[in-house]
């Protein structure tokens, strides 16, 4: 899913990806084209059945725009339709919302 036409104060679509409750790979990455990203801070908050996750980045290249979110044991637990909203902070504290949209995590089948 290409999310370079979405409208972020509008859209919020399902993220198209098989994800299963424990999964640890894919990575979410992104690029944040004609953006520098040094001294800035990305969050992925998910809000999931039990709970609501925060999720920090990590910067393979931040100087241009790119951002990696991992996945720890125990980060994508099953349910559908899991709220999701990526955040800025700018090195001075400012905060942006920029994108958001949904996962839908399976359960591990005879779990």
């Amino acid at each position: 899913m290409s999310f370079d036409t979405l409208k972020p104060y509008s859209d919020c679509p399902t993220f198209e990806v098989l994800i299963t409750d424990g999964d640890q790979l894919p990575e979410f990455a992104y690029v944040l084209k004609g953006v520098n990203l040094l001294g800035y801070t990305m969050t992925l908050t998910i809000k999931r059945p039990s709970g609501v996750l925060v999720k920090t980045a990590t910067f393979p290249d931040a100087a241009n725009g790119q951002f990696v979110f991992s996945w720890d044991v125990g980060d994508l637990i099953a349910g559908p339709g899991q709220y999701c909203l990526l955040r800025s902070e700018t090195p001075g504290g400012l905060k942006a919302s920029l994108l958001q949209f949904f996962i839908d995590v399976n359960p591990l089948p005879g779990a």
